[in-house]
Protein backbone atom coordinates (compact mmCIF):
# COMPACT_ATOMS: atom_id res chain seq x y z
CA UNK A 1 0.00 0.00 0.00
CA UNK A 2 2.74 2.20 1.26
CA UNK A 3 5.03 2.04 -2.20
CA UNK A 4 1.22 1.77 -4.15
CA UNK A 5 0.66 5.15 -2.94
CA UNK A 6 3.90 6.95 -2.98
CA UNK A 7 5.00 6.04 -6.25
CA UNK A 8 3.40 9.02 -7.81
CA UNK A 9 4.32 11.34 -5.75
CA UNK A 10 8.54 10.14 -6.01
CA UNK A 11 7.50 10.44 -9.81
CA UNK A 12 6.70 14.08 -9.30
CA UNK A 13 9.46 15.08 -7.79
CA UNK A 14 11.60 13.32 -9.76
CA UNK A 15 10.31 15.10 -13.26
CA UNK A 16 10.34 18.67 -11.39
CA UNK A 17 14.27 17.74 -10.43
CA UNK A 18 14.87 16.64 -14.34
CA UNK A 19 15.92 13.36 -13.05
CA UNK A 20 16.77 11.12 -16.59
CA UNK A 21 18.88 9.15 -15.46
CA UNK A 22 18.80 4.69 -15.35
CA UNK A 23 17.44 3.00 -12.79
CA UNK A 24 16.54 -0.89 -11.84
CA UNK A 25 13.67 -2.01 -9.89
CA UNK A 26 12.13 -4.78 -8.80
CA UNK A 27 8.48 -4.64 -10.26
CA UNK A 28 6.05 -3.70 -6.64
CA UNK A 29 3.54 -1.54 -7.89
CA UNK A 30 0.99 -1.64 -10.86
CA UNK A 31 2.21 0.38 -12.98
CA UNK A 32 5.48 -1.78 -13.10
CA UNK A 33 3.87 -4.87 -13.13
CA UNK A 34 1.53 -3.68 -16.18
CA UNK A 35 4.59 -2.30 -17.88
CA UNK A 36 5.85 -6.00 -17.36
CA UNK A 37 2.58 -6.91 -19.10
CA UNK A 38 2.76 -5.07 -21.75
CA UNK A 39 6.37 -6.07 -22.49
CA UNK A 40 6.13 -9.47 -22.66
CA UNK A 41 2.77 -9.40 -25.11
CA UNK A 42 4.31 -7.34 -27.22
CA UNK A 43 7.95 -8.29 -27.53
CA UNK A 44 7.16 -11.91 -27.20
CA UNK A 45 3.96 -13.37 -27.45
CA UNK A 46 2.71 -10.96 -30.03
CA UNK A 47 5.04 -12.20 -32.58
CA UNK A 48 3.71 -16.20 -31.93
CA UNK A 49 0.04 -15.51 -31.59
CA UNK A 50 -0.47 -16.54 -28.44
CA UNK A 51 -1.31 -14.91 -25.23
CA UNK A 52 1.79 -15.21 -22.65
CA UNK A 53 0.70 -18.37 -20.58
CA UNK A 54 2.60 -16.71 -17.35
CA UNK A 55 0.89 -13.17 -16.77
CA UNK A 56 -0.97 -14.01 -14.47
CA UNK A 57 -0.21 -16.78 -12.83
CA UNK A 58 3.03 -18.30 -10.69
CA UNK A 59 5.60 -16.35 -11.31
CA UNK A 60 4.86 -13.37 -11.08
CA UNK A 61 4.44 -14.45 -7.14
CA UNK A 62 6.82 -17.41 -6.94
CA UNK A 63 9.69 -16.86 -4.59
CA UNK A 64 12.06 -18.16 -7.35
CA UNK A 65 11.06 -15.46 -9.67
CA UNK A 66 12.17 -11.65 -10.30
CA UNK A 67 10.59 -9.27 -12.74
CA UNK A 68 12.34 -5.88 -13.18
CA UNK A 69 11.63 -2.96 -14.67
CA UNK A 70 14.55 -0.53 -15.88
CA UNK A 71 13.55 3.13 -15.97
CA UNK A 72 14.90 6.65 -17.72
CA UNK A 73 13.71 9.24 -15.43
CA UNK A 74 10.32 8.38 -14.63
CA UNK A 75 9.90 6.10 -17.94
CA UNK A 76 9.83 2.54 -17.76
CA UNK A 77 11.62 1.57 -20.96
CA UNK A 78 12.78 -2.45 -20.63
CA UNK A 79 11.65 -5.41 -18.58
CA UNK A 80 13.78 -8.44 -17.34
CA UNK A 81 12.64 -11.95 -15.81
CA UNK A 82 14.96 -14.06 -14.16
CA UNK A 83 14.64 -17.64 -12.56
CA UNK A 84 16.49 -18.58 -9.40
CA UNK A 85 18.15 -21.89 -10.86
CA UNK A 86 20.22 -22.09 -7.66
CA UNK A 87 21.76 -20.68 -4.92
CA UNK A 88 24.87 -19.79 -7.18
CA UNK A 89 23.12 -19.95 -10.09
CA UNK A 90 20.20 -17.36 -12.37
CA UNK A 91 18.48 -18.07 -15.52
CA UNK A 92 18.29 -14.31 -17.58
CA UNK A 93 14.07 -15.42 -19.42
CA UNK A 94 14.02 -12.62 -20.76
CA UNK A 95 15.28 -8.85 -21.04
CA UNK A 96 13.13 -6.13 -23.07
CA UNK A 97 13.88 -2.52 -23.93
CA UNK A 98 10.73 -0.74 -25.31
CA UNK A 99 11.31 0.41 -29.10
CA UNK A 100 11.69 4.02 -29.20
CA UNK A 101 14.50 3.10 -26.61
CA UNK A 102 16.40 0.98 -28.59
CA UNK A 103 19.87 0.85 -30.03
CA UNK A 104 20.85 3.53 -27.89
CA UNK A 105 23.17 0.63 -25.30
CA UNK A 106 20.11 0.76 -22.66
CA UNK A 107 19.73 -3.23 -22.90
CA UNK A 108 23.79 -3.22 -22.51
CA UNK A 109 23.45 -1.23 -19.11
CA UNK A 110 20.02 -3.07 -18.20
CA UNK A 111 22.45 -6.51 -18.33
CA UNK A 112 25.36 -5.15 -16.59
CA UNK A 113 23.16 -4.09 -13.71
CA UNK A 114 21.57 -7.06 -13.33
CA UNK A 115 24.85 -8.99 -13.71
CA UNK A 116 25.97 -6.62 -10.65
Amino acid sequence: EYTIRKNSFISKILEKAGFNRLRMMVCLHNEEWEAAKRFRQKYVFDKIPVSDPYTYTWTFNHHEHTHLVLYKGTKIIGYAHLQRLSKDRVALRLLVIDEPFQCHGFDEQFLARIEK
